[in-house]
């Protein structure tokens, strides 16, 4: 039965406090004392999962300054795109120098052999349109071949030399988002559904057992007709998996679909969505819907979990490294939507110490967790701000403005949590 709202919570006595306390710290102590254990185990032989254990201590006793390496880094290695999907927020005309990330920038990064699962995707740009893409899988490789490694694109660009870098991979996402031609015309401009099925058979009859191919859709209103044939074509083709996510409305850019095509609060469609995971399973197409494993799949992304350190633990586990419009590159370690406001050069990555250590990363890691009064301008944004209202944030910025007036705003009322801070 449910505690009626006006019902006093009843307060636990001191005693029942002091066992709750006692039992959080010997359950901390107990995971460190594991973690210590499997690094041990590790040293010398799989950086990855050394640097993984020590990284796992580090936040469970919330230091400030860090050995170890983030255990998940991604790199958007342009600030283009190919193809328009008319779902996505990125605004063509923004973009006013097209940038790549250099190769030798990865020839360079030692430091990634200590990296789980690094990510050649990301942010606005498709990963293949950058003209060296196959040498910088080559090159990571070469560096760490302990890590996974994971590229998510739009597939148009999977052939030649790109489909041949696809034996360093050990995790493709394919984001077809549509498997009939009429749906892919209209949710996607500049692309070509044909070249895409062709690079999907042509990648089917090339790749490696170990390679998890799993084809992704963002589920606008008029993709709805076309999850099952997604995973009929997954089936086909002998992917692992067809992952679908909910389509939330995006800000008023030009080519944008209508706010009808938006489907993220549509339970009785999600609900038919997620019920076609026992065909899936009878195809043997793992089936991820909105992040929920539904169908098994044998290949997942890496779950960063720190058991024993409660919070939030981005500021230790996560880093991206994006490519502004303007070509700027920028660090940043969460998708709340609220930017650290930290752009950094080559030489930092190469030396990224100097990014990871920098004072704002360790000003945010000391009051990540802390409450209200001693949190930070980006993270007390990210317990408030609704990632799918791209309406007006004028609530935000009247709270803002009585309870933390040090954070500004755009005309167009995105919050900038930080000031600009270079790490050169």
């Amino acid at each position: 039965m449910l505690r009626n709202a006006m019902e006093p919570v009843p307060k636990r006595t001191p005693i029942a406090r002091l066992l709750r306390a006692l039992a959080r710290v010997a359950y901390r102590h107990a995971q460190s004392g594991r973690d210590l254990l499997l690094a041990a185990a590790a040293f010398g032989h799989n950086p990855p999962k050394f640097n993984q254990c020590l990284n796992r201590l580090e936040c469970r006793y919330g230091r400030s300054r860090l050995w170890s390496y983030p255990p998940v880094v991604g790199f958007a290695l342009s600030n283009y795109c190919n193809q328009r999907c008319r779902f996505c927020s990125l605004d063509l005309k923004q973009v006013t120098r097209r940038v790549v990330l250099p190769v030798d920038l990865f020839e360079k990064m030692t430091w990634l052999r200590y990296v789980q699962e690094i990510w050649l995707s990301g942010a606005a740009g498709d990963s293949l349109v950058h003209p060296e893409f196959a040498r910088i899988v080559r090159a990571v490789r070469g560096t760490a071949p302990k890590s996974r490694l994971m590229v998510c694109t739009n597939g148009l660009g999977l052939h030649g030399e790109n489909l041949e870098a696809t034996e360093h991979l050990d995790y493709l996402n394919v984001s077809a988002n549509a498997a009939s031609e009429p749906t892919y015309a209209a949710l996607i401009h500049g692309g070509s559904f044909r070249r895409l099925l062709a690079n999907l058979e042509a990648l089917a009859e090339r790749k490696r057992p170990s390679l998890a191919v799993h084809l992704s859709m963002v589920l606008a209103r008029s993709a709805v007709p076309d999850v099952k044939p997604m995973i009929d074509l997954a089936a086909r083709l002998k992917f692992d998996a067809v992952e679908v996510y909910r389509y939330f409305p995006i800000p008023p850019v030009e080519g944008a679909l209508p706010l009808s095509e938006a489907t993220h609060d549509e339970p009785d469609l999600w609900r038919a969505v997620r019920q076609l995971s026992e065909y899936a399973r009878e195809k043997g197409v793992g089936y991820l819907v909105a992040g929920e494993q539904l169908a098994p799949c044998r290949s997942l992304n890496t779950a960063v979990t720190y058991p024993g350190a409660g919070g939030c633990c981005s500021p230790w586990s996560n880093g991206h490294i994006s490519i502004g419009p303007d070509g700027e590159k920028a660090f940043s370690i969460c998708c709340s939507g609220v930017s650290l406001n930290l752009a950094v050069d080559d030489a930092a990555l190469v030396d990224f110490r100097k990014v990871w250590n920098s004072p704002r990363m360790q000003e945010v890691r000391r009051t990540v967790n802390a409450d209200d009064e001693r949190q930070n301008n980006m993270c007390w944004l990210c317990r408030r701000l609704e990632r799918a209202d791209y309406g007006s944030k004028s609530h935000l910025r009247e709270l803002a403005g009585r309870k933390r007036p040090s954070i500004a705003f755009t005309a167009s009322d995105d919050p900038i949590a930080f000031p600009l801070s270079r790490v050169a």
